[in-house]
């Protein structure tokens, strides 16, 4: 139900409460096949990082795979706030980038 509260919060600048009411508005109906996804990465998570920790000795890879994993879940999570805001047909992202003031860029 919360799955996507970080995205709502930094493309829709909304607050905390307002950030995971918002999220649950737009997971409503799509809750269990989230759930489901979450589940599979965090199985995947698990899968990779018994396989780091199988290395002989600690090395780079202690650091660069989870960095890389949580970059991965992080880019999920934004991919289903865009897939859903198309589903339910919201064009919030519409919205926003004729905020973007492209003169400061």
């Amino acid at each position: 139900m919360w799955y996507i509260a970080v995205p709502v919060c930094v493309i829709e600048r909304l607050g905390p409460v307002d950030s995971l009411s918002r999220s649950a508005e737009l997971t409503k109906g799509y809750r269990m096949l989230i759930f489901g996804l979450s589940l599979f990465q965090w199985i995947v998570g698990l899968i990779i990082a018994a396989i780091v920790r199988r290395s002989a000795e600690p090395t780079i890879l202690y650091l660069f795979v989870p960095f890389f994993w949580f970059i991965f879940i992080h880019v999920m999570e934004t991919v289903i706030y865009y897939e859903l805001l198309n589903t339910k047909k919201v064009s919030a992202v519409d919205n926003l980038v004729g905020e973007v003031n492209y003169d400061r860029v």
